[in-house]
């Protein structure tokens, strides 16, 4: 499941989270204190240290992600997959537990089975117990093979629903004229709105994206119906077998870590430039 938790116990505080650390947790640590919120921002009032992390940032620049247990601040970090921390008497130790990779000797399409019957397996887990449900619909993925597994299962949502920009409304809606279902569409609100702020606050500034999913979210949250989404699906599903993807892979496999950082990671003036900007335009908290 997902799950974060924290006990302070003999003058020991012990942290933890599950195996994928899908729930955020982050935490800050002086010599003598330690802070625990599943909110940056909540962290920041309590300590009043804006502090950013220049070098989170350039790769923030560049891939839109931080890496390990960074963030945008320097002395407030997030708990890693899989970790246990535990705090005593301004002494910390962190062990995290990376899940073993397992070889596998099926072929491609072998795998694609595999994973289709495992897909299978985990909408049949949450089927709708006699409730109407909704489904957000976009152009991608996720929502659209559990759309159909639903359909193949007999159960159909009340309507679709769609946030997003045009490519998405587009498929979304010729998804559903060709499966004959209800269709409403949430006009995305104007970017930088009050939607990016909330966004940041909820996420604790993660990624410059997804802004639009707060009125998704608002709409989906006021209709008091079921409904589905998944997370990630897409990622594991895309073809990653393409010339470029193959290349940075060859890269790593073949010890050429290298010409894998500069394929991955390069040197872009622009990205540089960029870093300048983002404590604003991202609406980081900082002391300037």
């Amino acid at each position: 499941g997902t799950w974060a938790k924290w006990e302070y116990k003999d003058g020991t505080l012990t942290i933890e989270n599950d195996c994928l650390g899908f729930y955020p947790l982050y935490y800050y640590l002086d010599d003598t204190t330690i802070i625990v919120s599943n909110s940056i921002l909540k962290i920041i009032v309590e300590t009043g240290d804006v502090e950013l992390d220049e070098n989170a940032l350039r790769m923030f620049a560049r891939r839109n992600y931080f890496l390990s247990n960074c963030t945008a601040y320097k002395n407030i970090k997030t708990l890693a997959p899989n970790t246990t921390i535990k705090w005593s008497k301004g002494a910390l130790e962190i062990d995290q537990y990376l899940l073993p990779v397992k070889t596998s000797n099926l072929s491609h399409d072998q795998i694609v089975d595999v994973y289709i019957d495992l897909a299978k397996q985990a909408i049949g887990r949450y089927l709708p117990d006699n409730e109407k449900f909704i489904m957000p619909l976009s152009g991608g993925r996720d929502s659209r093979w559990m759309l159909l597994e639903l359909l193949e299962r007999g159960f159909r949502p009340e309507y679709c629903v769609t946030c997003g920009d045009l490519r998405d409304i587009k498929l979304a809606t010729q998804i559903c004229q060709r499966l004959g279902l209800k269709h409403k569409i949430v006009e995305p609100r104007q970017r930088w709105s009050g939607d990016f702020v909330r966004k940041n606050i909820r996420i604790s500034f993660a990624t410059i994206q997804h802004d639009w999913l707060m009125g998704l979210g608002d709409f989906v949250r006021n209709s008091g119906m079921l409904s589905y989404d998944g997370n990630g699906v897409g990622m594991f599903s895309r073809n990653a077998y393409t010339d470029k993807g193959m290349r940075q892979f060859e890269m790593f496999r073949g010890g050429k870590y290298d010409e894998f950082e500069d394929e991955l990671f390069p040197s872009d003036n622009a990205a540089e430039k960029y870093i300048d900007m983002l404590p604003a335009q991202f609406g980081f908290v900082s002391g300037g």
